[in-house]
């Protein structure tokens, strides 16, 4: 399961989705972006130099995700403020996490960052 990616171009009709939270995958996911931005978690704020783009922020999330055992990639690569991270594998829960803000390069953290859960269908999964 480490290291795997969320699957590009699901289909909405192959999504079910629920609004609760894993406390392990926030854990996760607020540890690695405290660690990379320098930023407390609840705070919106610059992403810095390191990152000179937001897909660069995007990719250094993923990696610290999946070094850390989880399934983690970007909800759909450049095109989205989400990333997805799952703790069972492509075909269990995925949890959204709104990180950064297209409209300028910053981390987002503000509430309402947690996006719920989603699953998708097992034909997407490898």
């Amino acid at each position: 399961m480490a290291g795997c990616r969320f699957p590009q171009g699901v289909a909405e009709q192959d999504y079910t989705n629920g609004n609760d939270n894993s406390a392990t995958v926030a854990a996760a996911v607020n540890r690695v972006m405290a660690e990379l931005s320098g930023c407390n978690v609840g705070s919106d704020c610059p992403i810095g130099a390191d990152f000179p783009t937001g897909q660069s922020w995007f990719d250094a999330v993923t990696a610290a995700l999946r070094e850390e055992g989880l399934c983690a990639g970007q909800h759909e690569e450049g095109h989205t403020d989400e990333i997805a991270v799952s703790e069972t594998g492509c075909t269990g829960r995925w949890y959204g996490y709104h990180i950064y803000n297209y409209g300028g390069s910053k981390v987002v953290w503000n509430p309402g960052a947690q996006r719920g859960w989603w699953t998708i269908t097992a034909n997407w999964c490898p």
